[in-house]
């Protein structure tokens, strides 16, 4: 669930939307195979490995995203709800383009900057690094956060680029519940069933960046 407090209090506790990202790897295998459980030792190893999380695949299967919307939103980015982008072909633009915008600080996703940078990125030409910075400006500047009631449901593709309020001037603490939403296959049930397990020994169930070591080694 995610609530996003209207001001003053957003401001007093420091709160501030999610970037603008996308929960998938433009630059992992394609299609995902979910036939086969995902190999944790593989891509996530305690020490992080420099160059893996650029190529490392989703470890569940999400094709589809959403949120149940717990209040009222007037829509627009400074009303507390979310945003997506309605460049449509954004995710397989980036396919074409250097691995950038990953980092395993941030988890599994893929950010979006106006201009982004990276080693990947540094070896191009500037006209090459132009036209991505170029994508990305235009991918943003499509960001639309829509209007919607509590009750409604509000269902995004997982390549779908999206972001978090910029602010929340309405008035309202905007709430919403994000749902799973996971097909029934061997990746997924194997997923599942780790967020179980850590939920069974006390644990969080979606494990963070800090937990482990962030020192890089060549591999």
């Amino acid at each position: 669930s995610n609530i996003s407090f209207a001001q003053p209090l957003r401001t007093r506790v420091m709160q501030g939307g999610a970037l603008p990202h996308i929960d998938a790897n433009p630059w992992s295998e394609h299609p995902l195979d979910v036939t086969r459980p995902y190999d944790k030792e593989r891509w996530e190893p305690k020490v992080r490995v420099a160059g893996l999380h650029e190529v490392r695949p989703m470890d569940k299967d999400r094709p589809v995203q959403a949120f149940f919307a717990l209040t009222d939103c007037e829509g627009g980015p400074n009303a507390g709800g979310m945003g997506c982008s309605r460049d449509r072909g954004f995710y397989q633009y980036l396919q074409t383009t250097p691995p950038h915008g990953r980092n395993g600080h941030w988890g599994k996703l893929t950010r979006v900057y106006p201009k982004p940078g990276g080693k990947q990125l540094k070896k191009l030409a500037p006209a090459a690094l132009g036209a991505i910075n170029d994508a990305h400006q235009k991918a943003l500047e499509a960001i639309e956060y829509p209007a919607y009631r509590a009750g409604d449901v509000v269902v995004w593709m997982r390549e779908t680029l999206h972001a978090g309020p910029k602010d929340n001037t309405s008035d309202v603490h905007s709430a919403r519940c994000y749902l799973g939403m996971l097909p029934d296959n061997t990746l997924n049930r194997h997923a599942v069933s780790r967020q179980w397990a850590k939920l069974q020994d006390g644990e969080q169930a979606h494990g963070r960046a800090c937990d482990r070591s962030e020192k890089a080694t060549v591999g």
